[in-house]
């Protein structure tokens, strides 16, 4: 499956990424197939190839959630923005609330034994 990624190139400190195409399975950065544009984060200039992006989104090329997001906002798909990024601390925070409160009343609902005197 072919997807539609950021590829990282620059130096340390210094963002700057390609707009590519390339198979789903391929590490961020192997080959690619295409190159469609690119995007400086520093100085916000995003320089995409607009017929070439549509031809690949026609034939099947799924974009990354960023790129999604990206091509939202340039005006190119139209759509509901993606969540990018999700916080696994608090996911985890929540589900160990979560098990407190199942165990607090698994202690409340269960009978109490009652010894008699001897």
């Amino acid at each position: 499956m072919l997807s539609i990624r950021l590829h990282k190139v620059g130096k340390k400190n210094q963002p700057y990424y390609r707009l590519v195409v390339c198979e789903k399975k391929t590490s961020a950065q192997g080959k690619y197939l295409e190159l469609l544009g690119s995007y400086n984060p520093r100085s916000k200039e995003i320089k995409l190839e607009k017929e070439r992006i549509l031809h690949w989104l026609k034939n099947g090329a799924q974009p990354s959630a960023t790129v999604n997001n990206m091509l939202i906002k340039q005006g190119m798909v139209k759509g509901a923005k993606q969540k990018v990024w999700y916080n696994h601390e608090k996911d985890e925070a929540k589900k160990a609330e979560e098990a407190i409160k199942v165990a607090a009343t698994a202690i409340l609902q269960a009978p109490a034994e009652v010894k008699p005197e001897v």
